[in-house]
């Protein structure tokens, strides 16, 4: 398929399908990938980390549709279109800031005095 806007539909479909399995499963995911096989059968794979956690299929599919203009799609004929996430999460719970330990912190500080 070269038909952009039928490659367009089929993720917003799949993008709707992972997010009402991901929430029937009580999780959520920080990234979202596309998986697109050419008619050659060239496999490519475009990813996004979000910075917090999706369960909603409108939400996939934005990013997904974002991945999308990042590939050949509509110039070189499709045969297959995948959506997923990644990085899942039980759903609800708050996003979390990554921590430094103080013996980076000091390590920092004495780069920074040199």
């Amino acid at each position: 398929c070269t038909d952009l806007r039928e490659i367009r539909i089929l993720l917003r479909v799949l993008s709707r399908q992972v997010g009402s399995r991901t929430r029937a499963k009580g999780f959520a995911g920080k990234s979202v990938f596309i998986k697109l096989k050419y008619s050659d059968f060239k496999t490519v794979t475009r990813s996004e980390l979000s910075s917090s956690a999706l369960d909603n299929g409108g939400d996939i599919c934005k990013i997904a549709l974002k991945l999308l203009s990042r590939t050949d799609a509509g110039k070189r004929p499709v045969r297959l279109v995948g959506v997923g996430i990644g990085q899942l999460v039980p759903a609800g719970m708050p996003d979390f800031e990554q921590m430094e330990l103080p013996f980076f912190r000091q390590l920092k500080q004495l780069k920074m005095e040199k």
